[in-house]
């Protein structure tokens, strides 16, 4: 009689693996880098990724899965600058991974004929995702940075060539991600006119409508109009994990919510 062979994770076929990780990574919602703070003033439910604390070779092999096929959201408004140390720290193979992220449409409503220039933060933040996710492919804009352009719809539409010009100057900035294929602009169902979204759509871009709920609108105005200070030094967050006994080869940041983003715990092995 043949003894029957042991059985244990690695004996399921890679496919039926990569289709456990992703039951277990993959989320529905944008994931958004977001200080300790944040997180804990928030209140959010965590992601759980303690498969990928199981060994070397699950975090190898999942980590492409997880980094690949959810949406990273760094939109700037409330949480400038941060999205540099993020992808810094989860290290440059898994940064490569990244191929959908998601960030605020950079219109002001101050802008005037002859006078639009994106903010510093903007550029930096663009620039940022040019040089560490070289394999990018779609670019989305949250529905909640629209506000500006939704509430000065009349100014906007008495102004067009100032707007136009406003939206070529944005254009360009998003398409000097050489690796993207598609920008999305998300909106909400009814809060742009049918002129402004066609105007968008000569850019190329595809406009996504999508309606909201009432939960959705009191949750962005209470973080946008929060004084939380999410500027302290993310280096605080990490300590207690440094001291805690972890291996050296694992780094570990925060994730947060924003809307309907979830928080979570996140780590990258080795680099």
């Amino acid at each position: 009689m043949t003894k029957d062979m042991p059985t244990n994770f690695f004996s399921l076929p890679r496919e039926t693996r990569d289709q456990i990780y992703e039951l277990v990574l993959l989320d529905q919602e944008v994931i958004c880098p977001r200080p300790k703070e944040a997180r804990e003033y928030h209140g959010c439910p965590q992601l759980n990724l303690e498969l990928l604390r199981v060994n070397s070779t699950i975090h190898r092999e999942a980590s492409p899965l997880f980094y690949g096929k959810n949406i990273f959201d760094f939109d700037i408004l409330p949480c400038s600058g941060k999205e540099g140390l993020f992808l810094q720290r989860i290290g440059r193979n898994n940064a490569d991974c990244i191929r959908d992220v998601c960030v605020g449409f950079p219109y002001s409503s101050r802008t005037e004929a002859g006078n639009f220039n994106l903010k510093k933060e903007v550029i930096e933040l663009l620039a940022n995702i040019q040089s560490s996710c070289p394999n990018l492919r779609t670019l989305r804009t949250t529905r909640e940075s629209m506000y500006a352009v939704q509430e000065n719809q009349h100014r906007i539409l008495r102004n067009f060539k100032v707007f136009a010009d406003a939206l070529k100057l944005i254009d360009n900035h998003f398409r000097s991600i050489l690796s993207l294929k598609e920008i999305i602009i998300q909106v909400y169902k009814d809060s742009l006119c049918k002129k402004i979204r066609k105007k968008m759509g000569r850019r190329g871009w595809t406009v996504d409508v999508a309606a909201y709920t009432q939960e959705e609108y009191d949750s962005y105005f209470r973080i946008h109009n929060s004084d939380e200070d999410y500027d302290s030094d993310f280096e605080d967050d990490y300590g207690d994990y440094y001291e805690g006994g972890y291996e050296d080869d694992y780094e570990y940041d925060y994730m947060c919510t924003n809307g309907n983003c979830r928080c979570m715990e996140f780590l990258q092995l080795g680099r």
